[in-house]
């Protein structure tokens, strides 16, 4: 389970020892599994979910008929899953190998394992696969991708920077400006870090209470200058349009 992230690897281990104590009555069993789980990690709902969403579509019984999962198999389980419920191909697969790992099934190395879920080499491969998502509009598994590129390299400033784009498309303004600050303190002088944490800040403002709004739009301005004095155009262009000098500097 090296490939999973630590709260999949959780909620999988978890299955396990429950799949230990209660034998294969727990792959049966939707209402109770999902309540065994909710009770021991129900602060990950959404893979409890994609557990129990794999048992309404009989995944546990196909694999459990069989001596392990190839290529043609696995590919069939991600299409039903997708087809019915619209859940995320990854996503999807993650469901069916947890499943898998805890029957002890052998699976493949196929095309969808490879292109979902299974580990890549290292943070530039997870964090190129995660500007591929963007580009598709998949926010979520851009940040998840960025988040494994992270993990493997806690000084990535890229990987933050774009996350916190990705942060930013989903409206989530807090975490797009703890990303931007991460990034300035890896790179001071990433001027596109600065001027989207200022204009986060600044626009982000408008709507909440006018000393809040103050004090934001302060932060603002002062991220657009650090980032005009960088050289970047889109900061001077909003400045002058504000009537506001700086001096550019290194």
């Amino acid at each position: 389970m090296d490939n999973m992230t630590p709260k999949e690897s959780e909620v999988v281990e978890t299955l396990n020892e429950l799949f230990k104590r209660f034998g294969v009555d727990i792959s049966t069993d939707s209402a109770r599994t999902r309540g065994l789980l909710m009770d021991f990690c129900g602060q990950h709902k959404r893979e409890v979910n994609l557990l129990i969403t794999a048992m309404r579509y009989d995944i546990p019984g196909e694999l459990i008929a069989v001596d392990s999962v190839d290529d043609l198999l696995l590919t069939r389980l991600v299409q039903r899953i997708h087809d019915n419920e619209g859940t995320d191909k990854r996503l999807a697969t993650w469901a069916i190998v947890a499943w898998a790992t805890v029957l002890d099934k052998t699976l493949p190395t196929s095309p969808v394992a490879q292109e979902y879920l299974l580990p890549l080499g290292n943070a530039v491969e997870y964090f190129n696969r995660g500007v591929d998502w963007d580009n598709k509009g998949d926010y979520d598994m851009a940040i998840a991708d960025y988040t494994k590129a992270i993990e493997i390299d806690p000084r990535f400033a890229e990987a933050y920077y774009h996350r916190g784009l990705a942060w930013r498309k989903r409206k989530d303004h807090e975490k797009a400006i703890a990303d931007f600050s991460r990034v300035i303190e890896i790179n001071p002088q990433h001027a596109d870090a600065y001027y989207y944490r200022g204009y986060t800040y600044y626009y982000e403002s408008v709507g909440s209470g006018y000393s809040v709004a103050s004090r934001y739009i302060d932060k603002g301005i002062a991220d657009y200058t650090r980032s005009a004095q960088l050289g970047d155009k889109r900061a001077q262009d909003f400045l002058r349009s504000k009537n506001i000098k700086w001096e550019e500097k290194q």
